[in-house]
């Protein structure tokens, strides 16, 4: 019997196997000594510590593995493992390097010190921390004096980058809309229920209390009360109120997939992050 804080080196291997021939981690590098000495019956156990870090790390690659994962095995391993102090890897810059190259006219043997079929081979993976560096201060000071450069031709970091700033102003110009006249009554329109679902007294319902209501929305609570503020009739005649209030599930699977709603919750999601955090919302259901 193994002490309680050794593990049987045949409980291990299975492991390390996985490892070895999924992201060629060698099983020396785990287990800090030669695994001969273990195959050949030396050492028969090793300690609880890496066998738990061991399978904690094959559940990890596992994860990590899964869909396209294996097109990037080297950059899983540098997850795993952690990667070289003062190094990059070159595939985390290599699209902001070709971009460079293509639309900058940008010489890659600058930056990278050597030929671009050295990395492309796979014969070198890693580059200076330096040099990544500046290649992404360039890439991005290109970016900025270029403001006529099509999105989709940016790398795409920068690209996601510049798509997230565009829907910032979107949702915040659809927020400006909602608060007009017209916005009101689409709000209206939007959270009405459809007729063959009103009436809070129909039998075999379900019903989801108030403080569960926001996140079966996926809202923040203080956004999904000034939606109910503003809009105080229309949840009293939806909602239950027996002790406290309730709002009928199918009404809200309903809200939830109806279209414009979408406009709705990021209008009172931006209005609760305006709201300075001290400041309370008058509650209309009480």
């Amino acid at each position: 019997m193994a002490p309680a804080d050794r593990v049987p080196y045949s409980r291990i291997r299975p492991l390390l196997q996985y490892l070895e021939d999924n992201l060629g981690i060698r099983p020396n590098s785990i287990l800090k000594q030669s695994a001969v000495r273990y195959e050949s019956g030396e050492l028969q156990h090793v300690s609880r510590r890496i066998f738990e870090y061991t399978s904690a790390l094959k559940e990890k690659a596992e994860k990590a593995l899964d869909g396209d994962g294996r097109n990037n095995i080297t950059k899983i391993r540098e997850t795993l493992l952690g990667g070289r102090d003062g190094y990059t890897l070159y595939s985390d810059i290599k699209a902001e390097l070709l971009f460079l190259r293509m639309f900058a006219g940008k010489s890659v043997k600058n930056y990278l010190g050597r030929g671009l079929w050295t990395y492309e081979r796979g014969k070198a993976i890693r580059i200076a921390s330096w040099r990544a560096r500046k290649i992404m201060m360039d890439c991005e000071q290109f970016i900025r004096k270029s403001p006529n450069l099509p999105i989709a031709n940016l790398p795409p970091k920068q690209r996601w980058q510049r798509v997230r700033q565009m829907i910032t102003v979107l949702v915040a110009r659809s927020t400006q809309l909602l608060s007009d006249s017209d916005g009101v009554d689409f709000e209206k329109r939007i959270l009405n229920p459809s007729r063959r679902k009103t009436g809070p007294n129909q039998p075999y319902r379900s019903y989801t209390s108030f403080d569960m209501a926001p996140r079966t929305l996926g809202m923040r609570r203080k956004a999904f009360d000034l939606m109910v503020a503003n809009h105080c009739d229309i949840f009293r005649n939806v909602g239950k109120f027996k002790k406290r209030w309730y709002l009928p599930d199918d009404y809200l699977e309903e809200l939830s997939r109806k279209h414009g709603f979408d406009l709705v919750l990021a209008k009172y999601e931006s209005m609760a992050r305006a709201m300075p955090t001290q400041d309370s919302v008058k509650a209309c259901l009480i």
